[in-house]
């Protein structure tokens, strides 16, 4: 977060705004008092000095004339009288007019315009008796004015230098005001080329962290793309091995009647599924920061989901003297709509990490169903334990990535991705405890209420075997075709098997085949080369063919589907979806297997001992990793 003290910094590009800014406020004002100084000599009414000074000297010589012709009787009375107003009037204007106050200043106008304007009353004072004729009347005039005639002259002489001094006085002020504005003009010029300056270094600064922050992001999404590259990497070089573990664990399962044998097969079992839940949590993160965590929504029953989970978690809590009990009272019939892999996957965490925190306890699960809104119902789930604990202070941080309460083995991934998963699907989760006293995980999802299925998703069913089915395995790895060739016989499937693309596609265009499990990662041609090739060559007649992968990204399945594999299996082989999957693309009757004996079939109490021979099937079977056939015709 950018301080407030980083906001005042005072930096060059805006030491130079603020330049800027003063200089054409300074500007503005110069311009402002130049133009009020011309407005102001343009609209005041100012009549010139020179001819103001005139024009006082001519009302005076023709007021002089006036007496003159008055005394030879050349003109009357009121002639005479006229021209003294006119003068008097004229006189009266120089001394009140605000357009004549550069003449008052002149000393000798004043100094006569004093004594004519004193003469006035005087002379108003010898008129007004009345009775006088023009003669009378000018000699009067004549007796105060006549003398005043030089003065008159000397004014109007004077009047030049004063109206050239004004003049001058008004141009240096305008001059003055004219080279102020200049200067500022410069100023301005040249502090806008500064202020362009820095803007171009400041334009070039952002450019450079432009091209920067772009190189960090390709380098962020180079890194990602690294990331997400090796941990398909990984993901794949861990499910080829594990597929072979997991196998042959399931087929010695299956194949000894010994409960011992059966049993250590069942803890391995467990414990390879472990493994690869920790491999698809790690995948599971990857999704969630790239954004491409997909939900599928199907119908199915919570109930059944719950006794599922208990289920496949049972053998684990009895390893640890834990009894995880159910309570789904108000589920029994009802089915809603809601992604029910993902529900499990947190249902499973939840559980899981009650029953790695608990010993010679109780884990209870109760789900119940709760009014939502619009068509919505709440499916809430809690997850009580009377394990541990949990330290108040840590609740906050327990569904934090890599955190873990305890030091039992894990990544600490398994609650963040509950919780992620919760709240993506517009749920709440949360957890109430304390130390000592146990835990209680709690989550609520919203899901839609629907009718039964047509066929019921969960239905415990065995499958029908596979007798005279013909499927050709692509798979390139000695071990995994062991695997295969295992579970095939089992279910009594003919089956070849091609180790590379190239050996796959001459194989389906020599023989019929209702479907083809295609490996992907092949030498010669991988899967999608030889899938392209068959349907190519084949046309209408290419058997199906179902990806057999280890490749376990939703981008990988959807590439997968996008060139024409019309399922996907992936490593480990889980043997209800490999068989779900043929029963689907061959049209068979289709169901899920019950999945509560996964590592063998139904457990037999029968003998506890195997005899020599038996002892040694098992160990020829596990042998015979390394002797596998590279292809089988």
């Amino acid at each position: 977060m950018i301080s407030k003290a980083a906001h005042r910094r005072w930096t060059p590009l805006k030491l130079v705004a603020v330049a800027v800014l003063a200089v054409a406020i300074g500007a503005a004002a110069v311009a402002t008092s130049l133009y009020l100084d011309l407005d102001e000599a343009a609209n005041t009414p100012r009549e010139n000095i020179q001819w103001a000074a005139y024009q006082v000297q001519a009302e005076h010589l023709k007021l002089m004339l006036a007496a003159h012709e008055a005394e030879l009787g050349q003109i009357d009375l009121d002639d005479l009288a006229e021209r003294y107003e006119i003068f008097v009037s004229r006189l009266l204007v120089l001394r009140d007019g605000g357009s004549y106050a550069a003449m008052r200043l002149i000393p000798d106008f004043g100094v006569t315009l004093s004594r004519a304007l004193a003469a006035v009353p005087v002379i108003d004072g010898e008129l007004a008796g009345g009775g006088l004729d023009a003669t009378a009347y000018a000699a009067t005039l004549t007796r105060h004015l006549e003398g005043m005639g030089v003065e008159f002259q000397q004014i109007a002489l004077q009047s030049v230098g004063a109206a050239s001094q004004d003049q001058t006085a008004r141009q240096l002020e305008v001059r003055n005001t004219v080279s102020y504005l200049a200067i500022t003009l410069v100023l301005i010029v040249a502090v806008s080329i500064g202020l362009a300056a820095v803007a171009m270094k400041q334009f070039a600064a952002i450019e450079t962290a432009r091209r920067d922050l772009a190189a960090a992001l390709w380098r962020a999404e180079a890194s990602n793309r690294a990331k997400s590259t090796f941990l398909a990497g990984m993901s794949h070089e861990m499910r080829t091995p594990l597929n072979a573990v997991i196998g042959m664990l399931r087929e010695i399962g299956y194949r000894t009647p010994d409960p011992g044998i059966r049993k250590l097969s069942e803890t391995a079992h467990a414990s390879a599924d472990m493994l690869c839940g920790l491999v698809d949590d790690v995948l599971d993160t990857t999704r969630i920061e790239t954004g491409k965590f997909q939900f599928q929504f199907t119908a199915f029953d919570p109930a059944a989901l719950v006794e599922e989970v208990t289920s496949v978690l049972s053998s684990r809590a009895e390893d640890r003297n834990d009894r995880i009990v159910t309570d789904t009272e108000g589920l029994t019939g009802r089915f809603v709509v809601c992604d029910r892999a993902r529900l499990k996957q947190v249902l499973v965490n939840l559980v899981g990490n009650a029953i790695k925190y608990t010993g010679d306890g109780t884990i209870t699960l109760r789900a119940t169903l709760a009014p939502g809104s619009d068509d919505t119902v709440r499916l809430r789930v809690s997850v009580t334990d009377t394990g541990i604990g949990i330290a108040p202070h840590l609740h906050d941080k327990i569904f934090g990535r890599f955190f873990q309460a305890g030091s039992n083995d894990g990544l600490g991934l398994g609650l963040t991705i509950a919780r992620e998963i919760v709240e993506r699907l517009g749920g709440t989760i949360g957890v109430d405890s304390a130390l000592r006293r146990g835990s209680t995980f709690w989550f609520d999802v919203p899901v839609t209420l629907t009718a039964e299925p047509a066929v019921p998703l969960s239905a415990p069913r065995l499958f029908d075997r596979l007798d005279g089915v013909r499927l050709l395995v692509a798979e390139d790895n000695a071990t995994n075709r062991q695997v295969v060739r295992l579970l095939l016989e089992r279910h009594g499937a003919e089956f070849a098997f091609a180790s590379n693309g190239e050996q796959a596609v001459a194989m389906a265009l020599s023989s019929r085949y209702d479907a083809v499990l295609m490996d992907i990662n092949m030498p010669v041609k991988d899967g999608l080369q030889a899938l392209a090739e068959i349907r190519r060559k084949a046309g209408p007649s290419a058997p199906p063919v179902i990806a057999l992968t280890a490749d376990a990204l939703a981008d990988d399945r959807e590439r997968f589907l996008a060139a024409g594999m019309i399922a996907c299996v992936t490593k480990p082989i889980d043997e209800a979806d490999l068989l779900q999957t043929l029963d689907r693309v061959l049209g068979r009757p289709g169901y899920v297997a019950d999945r509560a004996g996964a590592t063998g079939p139904a457990r037999d109490a029968g003998r506890s001992t195997l005899t020599e021979g038996q002892r040694r099937a098992v160990l020829d079977l596990v042998s015979a990793l390394d002797d596998e056939p590279e292809a089988d015709a």
